[in-house]
């Protein structure tokens, strides 16, 4: 099988990764090549199907590993568009929390007021994820750090905007979060107030990138969407972005513990992206 030309390792960026021997440049060099847009804000739809898979998706898995059966029983369940993203957004959420400890996920005020507001026996577990997800971003890894977006969502909501947002708000003609969001405002392509005031988050916060497994909202509008700056990703669309990001950070890993790698290291040894 053809290797990647993103993963040959004759390719100029391997070339210069090869010939850089400062781990904190290669990993730069690595971040910048293959990284996707972070972070993901994350949509109600996902919040809840997040929660499938921590409770649902394990009912229909016969044994520790996935078989073929086991996928059509879940297709046939779900259908199998959804099927195929609860599954990649199970090895997305599994990967993050086991191998970092952190999530590259941020929700907002707007998810959990929606899932507040929703009755039932299914209504608890997904609003502690989303307040879960929300309340470890906004205390550990975003508040002080000017790398990552201003995410003061609450004065958002009410209208407020900071001296961040104001410069943004204006670029589409509002003054206010409320009226970026309103009906017949910028976003009013979107019908559903909600998934205007998500949007709107993102556009203010400067976050690049929405996660999704609604087709009827954001992924339908995706090209849209793109056009404000922000892309619309569905698990199955996100997860061979951190596939490439991964496979290249086993091969600095392995560089590091002085494992094999590169062009010396035996072919039969890799697999079909040239990744140790």
């Amino acid at each position: 099988m053809a290797v990647d030309p993103d993963f040959d390792w004759k390719s100029e960026f391997w070339q210069a990764w090869l010939a850089e021997p400062c781990t904190g440049e290669r990993a730069s060099m690595i971040d910048a090549r293959f990284s996707p847009p972070e972070p993901q804000l994350l949509d109600t739809c996902l919040v809840q199907n997040l929660n499938s898979v921590d409770y649902t998706l394990p009912k229909f898995r016969s044994g520790d590993q996935w078989t073929l059966e086991d996928e059509r029983k879940l297709e046939t369940h779900f259908g199998k568009e959804l099927a195929a993203d609860l599954l990649d957004a199970g090895i997305l959420y599994k990967k993050f929390e086991f191998d970092s400890q952190t999530y590259p996920w941020l929700v907002c005020q707007t998810t959990i007021r929606e899932l507040s507001r929703r009755r039932g026996p299914g209504r608890t577990e997904p609003l502690r994820m989303s307040e879960f997800l929300q309340g470890f971003y906004e205390d550990v890894q975003y508040t002080g750090d000017s790398e990552w977006p201003e995410l003061d969502f609450r004065r958002l909501q009410d209208g407020v905007s900071t001296t961040n947002s104001r410069g943004r708000l204006r670029l589409f003609g509002v003054q206010t979060f409320r009226q970026l969001c309103r009906s017949r405002g910028p976003l009013y392509f979107l019908g559903d107030q909600g998934d205007r005031e998500i949007l709107g988050y993102a556009m203010v916060c400067n976050i690049p990138a929405i996660l999704t497994t609604d087709r009827r909202t954001f992924w339908r509008h995706q090209q849209r969407i793109k056009k404000l700056g922000i892309q619309v990703f569905r698990p199955v669309e996100l997860l061979p972005f951190y596939e490439r990001l991964w496979c290249a950070w086993s091969r600095e890993f392995a560089r590091r513990q002085g494992r094999h790698f590169g062009p010396l290291h035996n072919r039969e040894t890799e697999d079909t992206n040239g990744s140790p």
